[in-house]
């Protein structure tokens, strides 16, 4: 019995003594590794270590590969925060975005020190004490990087070494603007990040996702009189005196809107060629001629102020634009309407009229009493002859309108068909 006794009871004391094992391993070390004072002080440590106080860690020598021969790769993703303003007069828009970028450096791993498990990576707050790539925009008129006095830019390091950098970046970039078919143009405005001081020999760049390595916010995507439509992306390289550098490009494609230029253009100029035709049938003499004269003057008026008003927010360029024909045609055919308003009254007031014949007198007579209006103007001349100058409002009565709609239906054919394809050259 007292065997069977003192086994029971050292069994007994065996599980109780798992039992506080188990509770010690769970509960007590966990709490000691997750506490954030603890954690602070080991990143501190660590990064102290392989960092600031590492003799052998030059920050202007690029980390080493496994091959010696082969490049370093540097993994980027962008994500665009705002598209604010694209300058045709300038050539330039704005753009403000936040690079990520990653590499593998093993001379910043420090798996060795036994980090604790919670420890995912350390920050590295101070970035100027890690070698980074100096990616720059190649077409760039000005940049304002979080490399400077108000630092945005921040590092994370991995226990095995991989470096995660990320920057803010607000850029002006050059974008060459072509309006010839505008305002029926798609615009492509460009970039190219390259590494400043290391040619491809050294690095390469590579987008980190292939489906998606540049994100952009369209509601944040607001240039004036454009809209948003998607992203491009491309490798290519870029030889420059000084060698050969990777490149990173792509370009922001644009639509524009339409609904504007419509409102504000075409239906304003077609009304005012209307009101130009409209003109032809009234009268060149008396009262309906002073009528005749104030409605084409200021037709004209309206016209050439309205496209001047255009013009001058418009890039002057060397080349004709959509926006330069339909204006210039509106304006001819109006212009028409005026010289037409000048010949007709000078004829009917220097009486250049052709003799009726006497057979058609008693015509007009019924067509006048039907209610056609050219056969009470006829016989409403003095001599009983035809005006050479109603003659002419009558030809151009019925030829204005459908030289005006054939220009129109050519006009909106040719240049969004053109349209069409110059956009689905920009997406590709």
């Amino acid at each position: 019995m007292s065997e069977n006794w003192k086994s029971k009871k050292f069994y007994n004391t065996l599980l109780i003594t798992g039992i506080i094992l188990c509770f010690v391993i769970t509960c007590v070390v966990p709490q000691r590794n997750s506490n954030p004072s603890n954690l602070q002080n080991y990143e501190k440590q660590a990064l102290d270590r392989i960092i600031t106080n590492n003799t052998q860690y030059d920050v202007a020598v690029r980390p080493a590969v496994k091959n010696a021969s082969e490049p370093l790769e540097i993994s980027v993703h962008i994500s665009v925060q705002s598209l604010e303003f694209l300058d045709p007069l300038k050539n330039e828009y704005k753009v403000q975005m936040v690079i990520h970028q990653e590499w593998e450096d093993s001379r910043l791993a420090y798996s060795q020190l036994n980090p604790p498990k919670r420890l995912r990576y350390l920050t590295v707050l101070e970035t100027g004490k890690i070698w980074r790539p100096d990616l720059y925009f190649f077409n760039e008129k000005s940049t304002a990087t979080s490399y400077g006095q108000q630092d945005r830019s921040f590092g994370r390091v991995s226990p095995t070494g991989k470096v995660s950098f990320v920057s803010r970046v607000s850029a002006t970039l050059s974008c060459p603007v072509n309006i010839r078919l505008f305002p029926f143009d798609s615009q492509k405005c460009p970039f190219k990040m390259a590494s400043e001081a290391f040619s491809r020999e050294d690095v390469i760049l590579k987008w980190k996702n292939q489906a998606n390595p540049i994100e952009v916010n369209p509601e944040f995507a607001l240039m004036p009189g454009l809209s948003y439509h998607s992203v491009t992306h491309d490798v290519t390289d870029i030889q420059t005196e000084t060698g050969t550098y990777s490149c990173l490009s792509g370009g922001f494609v644009f639509n524009r809107l339409k609904g504007y230029y419509w409102k504000q253009l075409y239906i304003p100029c077609t009304c005012l060629v209307v009101l130009g035709w409209l003109s032809f049938l009234l009268d060149a003499t008396g009262v309906p001629g002073v009528v005749r004269a104030i409605l084409v003057s200021g037709t004209w008026s309206v016209a050439y102020l309205k496209i001047s008003e255009f013009h001058h927010v418009m890039p002057k360029v060397a080349y004709s634009t959509a926006f330069d024909i339909w204006t210039g045609m509106c304006l001819a055919f109006i212009f028409v309407s005026v010289i037409v308003m000048i010949l007709a009254t000078y004829m009917a007031n220097h009486g250049h009229t052709k003799s009726i014949p006497p057979e058609r007198i008693q015509a007009l007579e019924s067509r006048k009493r039907a209610g056609d209006l050219s056969a009470q103007y006829a016989l409403h001349q003095k001599s009983n002859c035809l005006s050479a100058s109603f003659v002419v409002d009558r030809i151009l009565v019925f030829f204005y309108p459908i030289l005006f709609a054939a220009f129109a239906v050519g006009y909106f054919t040719v240049y969004l068909k053109i349209a069409r394809i110059g956009f689905e050259e920009l997406k590709d």
